[in-house]
């Protein structure tokens, strides 16, 4: 039986889980998840190197200010993603209605207000132990 797992509305992870799958890997969501693995590692040793310099008192002001505006701009990014993750939540559930009334729907384009989104559904293997599902 098929079901839902993952919303990826990154481009890069769309990427990654393309060519996961264009090179015949089984559990290819596992390319995305360690992507974003990474992804977590270095935005952490940044923002551990940026807080070194903020509360170092020997740093120049105009280091600091820079310290200070990549942390405004982190927190404004991070508020943005999740705005993101959210909508994209929202198209995904009416996608997969579409794609319940139209099994062979895979890839198609959804419009309204001057917006298109591309929808693109993939059945993958989530772990060993698991049959084919729907991502």
């Amino acid at each position: 039986m098929d079901h839902w797992v993952e919303t990826i509305s990154d481009e890069r992870e769309i990427g990654v889980l393309e060519c996961a799958i264009a090179k015949g890997e089984s559990f290819p969501l596992e390319s995305v998840y360690a992507t974003r693995e990474v992804q977590e590692e270095d935005d952490g040793e940044f923002g551990d190197f940026v807080e070194t310099l903020l509360s170092n008192q020997c740093a120049r002001s105009e280091i600091q200010a820079h310290g200070v505006a990549w942390l405004k701009s982190k927190i404004r990014i991070e508020k943005y993603k999740k705005q993101e993750q959210a909508a994209a939540e929202v198209i995904a559930q009416y996608a997969l209605k579409k794609y319940e009334q139209q099994p062979d729907l895979k890839d198609f384009i959804l419009e309204g207000h001057g917006v298109e989104v591309r929808v693109k559904i993939f059945s993958v293997r989530l772990n060993p132990s698991m049959s084919v599902q729907s991502a």
